[in-house]
């Protein structure tokens, strides 16, 4: 029948019963249905011939087909229609592109519901076609637009959104991320050889010093070999000056030593000096350096020579070990030494020393086979010239105790400041002059980059600049970020406190640093929790505990004392004394008052029998909103269209005492 997609269908040729389940939410009204029949055979329903493909029935009863021969004789099907049950199905199981070759299968994650994918090296992600599978009669959408499989295009430049929405209404929203593969930066020859020789000969690969060293037999000629080599994947190697190189394939001439540049995927490039030597080669090479003594600025450089052609020539802190040449390496490495590639024999090479670390270094040599020289006679000495870097980022803080900026050096050891604008600056010992007079601050460098906590404590309030000094009073530029020092707040005030758990609520009155509050008869007072305002920034205590309004609990037996400490770390006490009340308050009072409407809006009515001596209007908070003295009459009318929606009390006090209260709610 034409429900997309026929559920199950089953035929019983014994007891001709055909049974067919559709979706459930198709309609089994106007089905079309498709069928073989034997040769010769028409079929029938109520007399009406039926055309496989072509007649339409209903099908919301069981309909009964009559298959007539061509002698006359007939036989009766029964068919019978049915929904399926509705599928909750709402996954999608499978995802790929199918485009490439092979084929990118994308992973799902059905905890998270997301679905990634990595495309190969060079993919487009604008215009790509997904396929996928998803739960039985579910619907795939992307924005509301419907998704075929292997047909809808995407633009996945960023992630997308797939929902999968089952027949039931239910869906599963899936983040679909397709990335692309990223170059490759490997560049290293992992394997060096001539296999043209018997034997073959195995180039010697020192990672470290990017060298490779071939030992040849005597009488070989250099000039007419070719190297077998093996290189990260999807690098390119060429020899300097002389283009792109084949394994096993390219001619070169080794008379001479070559600078092999492996290029990666990513465009970074590591060359290897190869050297190709006839004997083996254990003599060590000459150094020669003069003693010389410069700075680390830019242009400065030392001057060192071999004996040999080949190989390198390393100038290295005394400190650093020195026993072979992966410790010179590692002094190079460790930023400790330099070093430079020989050409030419007994031929000054230069050795740039800017940002070098002060102190006494040494020569060495080493030839194309690896060979060390012995160190160098004469001390080189490079003095620090080279003012530090500093690093500060922008910010406003206050002086408060506590609280500090972070400032960064680029050298290893020497200070960073924290400067006021206005203090002078143009020499170390004005900076440590704005530090004596609390118009700077100071810390000590004991790692390049490394943060350095500098206290802005009861600094003077302003506009401040960083600076870094090295151990040779060398002075950075002033940092372009500026830290703004505000006053830390003196504010250290109760505003409000009171009791929200009791009932009525029990509001303190706060009378300097004197806060007295009444309670209700039968309140525990060993474990009362108070709801308080303070000023801002401020901090409550109580002894050693941080009080947390409407949180903590304490025993208000006695007087305790609240010790509020602002941001400035000044502190004010004050002294909460907790009375339990005289229950004043009596049938009596309660039915001689009377306050209306309730809920309020614009306007409050209060008609008493009796006078009182005054009234108060407060919020749950304990805080007065409103306040009548000696009243003088017996009706009073408020206005209350300025406040806020929500619930407030009004207390009514005759002799100093609370007689009655009534709660109100603002509309």
């Amino acid at each position: 029948v034409n429900a997309s997609p026929t559920i199950s269908l089953n035929i019983d040729n014994v007891n001709r019963l055909i049974n067919i389940s559709i979706p459930n939410s198709s309609s089994r009204l106007g089905l079309i249905a498709t069928f073989t029949v034997s040769a010769g055979v028409e079929a029938y329903i109520g007399g009406v011939k039926q055309v496989s493909g072509v007649t339409a029935n209903d099908f919301d009863v069981v309909r009964t087909y009559t298959l007539q021969a061509d002698d006359g004789s007939t036989i009766d099907y029964q068919v019978t229609v049915t929904n399926a049950v509705i599928q909750t199905g709402n996954t999608i199981s499978a995802f790929s592109f199918t485009d490439f070759d092979p084929d990118v299968i994308a992973t799902i994650d059905q905890a998270n519901l997301t679905i990634t994918a990595q495309l190969p090296l060079g993919s487009s992600l604008t215009n790509l076609v997904a396929t996928f599978t998803r739960s039985l009669l579910s619907e795939v959408t992307v924005g509301g637009a419907v998704q075929v499989s292997g047909t809808t295009a995407n633009d996945f430049s960023n992630p997308v959104t797939y929902v999968c929405t089952a027949e039931d209404g239910t869906s599963k929203t899936y983040v679909v991320t397709v990335t692309v593969t990223p170059p490759s930066d490997a560049k290293d020859i992992t394997y060096f050889a001539f296999e043209d020789m018997d034997p073959d000969v195995v180039g010697v690969i020192n990672q470290g010093a990017q060298t490779i060293i071939c030992t040849v037999p005597n009488g070989t000629d250099k000039t007419q070999m070719v190297a077998y080599f093996t290189s990260s994947t999807n690098s390119t190697v060429r020899v300097r000056n002389q283009g792109i190189q084949q394994s096993g394939i390219t001619i070169n001439d080794f008379s001479t030593p070559l600078v092999y540049e492996v290029y990666a995927q990513d465009g970074s490039m590591k060359d290897y000096l190869v050297t190709v030597n006839e004997t083996n080669d254990v003599t060590k090479p000459i150094v020669t350096a003069a003693a010389q003594s410069v700075t680390n600025e830019l242009g400065q450089f030392v001057l060192v020579q071999s004996n040999e052609g080949t190989g390198k020539v390393y100038i290295i802190e005394e400190d650093q070990d020195q026993a072979d040449v992966d410790d010179l390496e590692a002094a190079v490495a460790a930023g400790m030494g330099r070093a430079a590639w020989v050409q030419l024999a007994n031929t000054d090479i230069p050795i740039p020393t800017y940002n070098m670390e002060q102190g006494t270094y040494y020569a060495y040599a080493i030839d194309a086979a690896g060979n060390m020289s012995n160190k160098g006679v004469n001390a080189i000495s490079i003095d620090d010239a080279l003012a530090p870097t500093v690093v500060v980022e922008s910010q406003t803080i206050s002086n408060a105790p506590g609280n500090t900026v972070a400032v960064q050096s680029s050298d290893q050891t020497g200070s960073v400041y924290l400067i006021h604008e206005t203090s002078q600056q143009g020499t170390v010992g004005q900076l440590d002059a704005a530090v004596a007079s609390n118009k700077g601050a100071k810390g000590y460098v004991f790692s390049a980059f490394t943060d350095v906590s500098l206290s802005v404590n009861g600094l003077t309030v302003g506009n401040y600049h960083a600076y870094a000094v090295d151990d040779n009073n060398n002075m950075s530029a002033r940092s372009s970020q500026v830290v703004v020092i505000t006053q830390a707040s003196r504010l250290k005030s109760i505003l409000s406190f009171s009791f929200q758990h009791t009932d009525p609520v029990s509001i303190g009155k706060i009378a300097g640093t004197e806060i007295t509050v009444e309670v209700p008869q039968g309140t525990d007072l060993t474990n009362l929790m108070a709801t308080f305002t303070i000023s801002p920034l401020a901090t409550a205590y109580v002894g050693l505990v941080e009080q947390i309004s409407g949180v903590t609990s304490n025993n208000f037996d006695s007087p305790v004392t609240y010790t509020v400490e602002a941001e400035d770390g000044s502190s004010l006490d004050y002294t909460i004394t907790v009375t339990i009340g005289t229950g004043v308050e009596d049938q009596e009072w309660s039915n001689s008052i009377t306050v209306y409407p309730n809920p309020i809006a614009d306007v409050v009515n209060i008609e008493m029998m009796k006078p009182i001596d005054h009234i108060v209007v407060c919020d749950m908070l304990g805080q007065v909103i409103k306040q009548i003295s000696d009243p003088g009459q017996l009706k009073i009318q408020l206005e209350t269209g300025s406040l806020d929606a929500g619930m407030y009390l009004i207390r009514f006090y005759r002799d100093d005492q609370l007689v009655v209260h009534k709660k109100l709610i603002k509309q």
